[in-house]
């Protein structure tokens, strides 16, 4: 029993030491971090009044100072004196033409043993770290071989049109590569300038294949680089390219004009379309989105038009250009559809913009009638607003506004209404503006309700005042018909104005009423200063009468001051303007007349103030 005992403990023992060992292994090896919460010792509570918790002050970066010398001496000079090394290069050149020096096969001899040089010289510079001049003698390396290339075609007629084509591929080909290898925009923006300047470089010799050459030769050359910049996201030479591609074709217009004709410059026009459509297609596959080409894709849609407008009317196939707009518009139209759909916002606003544009050259296209044209730019251009406040286009708005507002002070310059047609573009002129007051009530823009209500207010009145009131017959259904407009105008945006706005509305109001009076006591009375001068003073007088009565029931003091105001203002011009033209009977009436309308008025406020 005792051994039993014993063998016992001596388990229990190692049993106890195993455990001790075990628990000392756990205590040295990392914790273990759980997804568990871990309970955290509580800290006693501070009764002190807590510290605002200091914000680190960011560090100021200090801004690099641009080191002139640097930028000027090592990055513009070589960019900018190479071109005038070559213009000195191509005259002294030209020099040694003149005298007889040098025959022809020798002179393309050393413009290739020059373009060579400046490839080597321009490598070595590379190489040395001179970056920037390197660069621009492999420009001059591409520039020298385009001239040269260029002299053999059309000064010496060494090489034929499909020899010196391919070789013009190849050397344009040649310089994007080097400006992809050395990953330059600015290389590619001097290569782009030297390769357009190489007609105005070298003169040709006037023939219809050259001037047909140098046309397609400038389309090309701008294909190239568009896709260039395009591939490598260069957008400053994408809109250099863009750009130089209109001017040069301007400047050959100007500097050959003894031998361009109508064909060639349907040419230009076809090359401009040409240009316009690959800049959309690029577009449209979503690859100059990065560019921010947006705008040059509205100008150039602006100035594509023009020059089709221009080539097609002195080419005498002025159909194509309706044509054209149509189906141009028709699919900037589709574009906007699909763009917001897919909830592209800048290729949507620039989509809409351009059917606008497209829709108002096709009015000024097709519409003979100038009241028609005019009618169609007032909605054109309310539909335009519509769009761009329905679908979040702040350049959609833009445009409509300026569109309808152009419009809108061409009709409001034209000094006479007198015709129908007339009456019909001011009432949708008014018609718009109601559409649009309305319209910013519901979109809640202040800024563009203000204007509108301004607009319309002005628009009332210019119209009553170029009423040619003559020879237009029912003169008063006019004067009523305006009144009630603005009466109704009030009703519907009072609530919506300020106190000086509101005040503004009424005067001008005011001013129309009782302008109206006076205008039907002249068509009553015919040729009498007595009778017309009576039946405006006391027009006026029950006006204000009518006005201290509505302030009274309605309990509103400025209506009731408008009236007070309104017949002491009648009585000062009866005294100080009136009295000299009118007879004594007439002054006697009037007196009596104004002083019982005043007697009556005081009445009025007597029991005003007694309730």
């Amino acid at each position: 029993m005792e051994n039993e005992r014993i063998d016992k403990l001596e388990a229990r023992i190692l049993q106890l030491e195993k455990e001790v060992q075990q628990l000392k292994e756990e205590k040295n090896k990392p914790p273990i971090l759980t997804n568990q919460e871990v309970p955290q010792p509580i800290k006693p509570v501070s009764t002190s009044i807590p510290k605002k918790p200091t914000v680190p002050k960011p560090e100021t970066v200090k801004k690099e100072q641009t080191d002139w010398e640097t930028l000027l001496g090592k990055v513009w000079l070589p960019r900018i004196f190479i071109f005038v090394l070559l213009l000195g290069v191509v005259w002294g050149f030209r020099i040694a033409v003149d005298a007889g020096w040098l025959n022809e096969t020798n002179r393309i001899i050393i413009g290739f043993i020059v373009a060579v040089l400046f490839y080597y010289i321009g490598n070595k510079q590379i190489k040395r770290d001179r970056v920037a001049l390197g660069k621009v003698l492999l420009v001059g390396f591409i520039s020298t071989l385009l001239v040269t290339t260029f002299a053999m075609h059309i000064l010496y007629d060494m090489i034929p049109l499909a020899v010196a084509f391919p070789l013009n591929v190849i050397w344009v080909a040649i310089g994007i590569y080097l400006s992809h290898l050395h990953r330059s925009q600015a290389m590619g923006v001097m290569f782009a300038v030297a390769g357009y300047l190489i007609p105005f470089l070298v003169a040709g010799s006037g023939t219809n294949a050259t001037v047909v050459s140098v046309i397609t030769y400038e389309l090309i050359y701008y294909v190239a680089l568009l896709w260039f910049a395009v591939r490598n996201q260069y957008r400053i030479l994408f809109y250099v390219s863009t750009v130089f591609l209109h001017i040069v074709y301007i400047a050959l217009l100007f500097t050959g004009s003894h031998v361009w004709d109508s064909a060639h410059i349907f040419l230009m026009t076809v090359g401009i379309l040409i240009q316009h459509e690959v800049v959309f297609y690029t577009l449209l596959k979503g690859k100059i989105e990065k560019l921010r080409a947006f705008p040059v894709l509205f100008s150039g849609f602006i100035v594509t038009l023009t020059w089709a407008k221009i080539g097609f009317e002195i080419h005498d196939v002025a159909y194509l250009f309706t044509i054209y707009v149509l189906l141009t518009t028709i699919r900037y139209g589709w574009l906007a559809y699909h763009s917001n759909r897919k909830q592209q916002a800048n290729l949507f606003s620039i989509s809409t913009v351009a059917a606008t544009f497209g829709i108002s050259v096709l009015i000024l296209d097709l519409v003979d009638s100038p009241y028609v044209s005019t009618s169609l730019f007032l909605i054109q251009g309310a539909l335009a607003v519509y769009v761009g406040y329905t679908f979040q286009s702040k350049i959609q708005q833009i445009v409509g506004y300026v569109i309808y507002y152009l419009v809108a002070l061409i009709i409001i310059s034209d000094p006479f209404l007198l015709w129908w047609e007339d009456i019909m573009v001011w009432a949708i002129l008014i018609g718009t503006l109601y559409f649009l007051v309305l319209f910013n009530l519901k979109r809640k823009d202040e800024m563009f309700f203000r204007v509108n209500i301004v607009a319309a207010l002005l628009a009332h009145t210019i119209f009553l005042l170029e009423l040619d009131y003559y020879n237009i017959a029912f003169g008063e259904l006019y004067w009523m018909v305006i009144i009630s407009s603005l009466i109704v105008l009030y009703r519907l945006t009072s609530k919506h104005m300020h106190t000086v706005m509101k005040q503004v509305y009424v005067g001008v109001n005011v001013i129309i009423h009782l302008a109206f009076i006076s205008y039907l006591a002249g068509e009553w009375v015919t040729g009498m200063t007595n009778e017309v001068v009576f039946f405006t003073t006391i027009g006026w007088a029950l006006y204000a009468l009518g006005c201290v009565f509505i302030g009274v029931r309605r309990q509103h003091k400025e209506t009731r001051l408008l009236g007070i105001g309104l017949i002491l203002f009648t009585l000062l011009k009866l005294i100080f303007f009136d009295l000299a033209f009118i007879s004594l009977a007439t002054r006697a009436m009037l007196f009596v007349l104004l002083g019982f309308i005043g007697i009556v008025l005081s009445r009025f406020m007597y029991g005003k103030n007694k309730e």
